[in-house]
């Protein structure tokens, strides 16, 4: 591929996509993140920040994870299961 081929598919590729820094994420999503994740998995304190900042589902497999999270009332999640589900129910509207 040329340099300008490149340069337009990672425009096609990119142009619906926003993305954020994580400085935009306040403070307090990202302690209450923390809590939330410490004796679970760490490593997915962003996912629930992110989750936190944005009122969205995280979409997730990680059943220790949705496990742990659940446990502790947050429930803003979603599996691939459920987004089946929910892409089917919305076929019979």
């Amino acid at each position: 591929m040329s340099s300008e081929q490149i340069r337009e598919t990672e425009f096609q590729i990119y142009k619906d996509i926003t993305f954020i820094s994580e400085e935009q994420i306040k403070q307090s999503h990202w302690l209450a993140a923390e809590k939330l994740v410490a004796d679970i998995d760490p490593n997915d304190t962003h996912y629930v920040a992110y989750s936190k900042h944005f009122r969205c589902k995280i979409w997730s497999g990680d059943k220790e994870l949705i496990i742990g999270l659940a446990k502790k009332n947050f429930t803003n999640f979603i599996t691939t299961d459920g987004l089946y589900q929910l892409r089917e129910s919305q076929k019979d509207r």
